[in-house]
């Protein structure tokens, strides 16, 4: 399987365009670290070609299970691609 069918790059891109989000996030758990910033910008590029201007952004899921004061399970951290 390749990357584009791996990530559904192309049905992201025309479900974002469609409902015309200006502003999606792409939320990915610590596993796929390594790859959200290619996924988002290959989901930015196909936005663009297919005429829609998004700032496609990702959301980052980490565990904060080191943290013991605050009891929470997750924390969410973000940072743009």
């Amino acid at each position: 399987m390749d990357f584009d069918s791996e990530w559904d790059v192309e049905g992201t891109a025309r479900y974002l365009a469609q409902r015309q989000f200006k502003r999606p996030a792409l939320q990915f758990p610590d596993e796929f670290l390594a790859e959200c910033k290619a996924v988002a910008d290959a989901v930015r590029s196909r936005c663009e070609q297919l005429g829609h201007l998004a700032e496609v952004r990702v959301i980052w899921k980490c565990s904060c299970l080191s943290v013991s004061c605050c009891g929470c399970t997750w924390q969410v951290l973000k940072f743009y691609a």
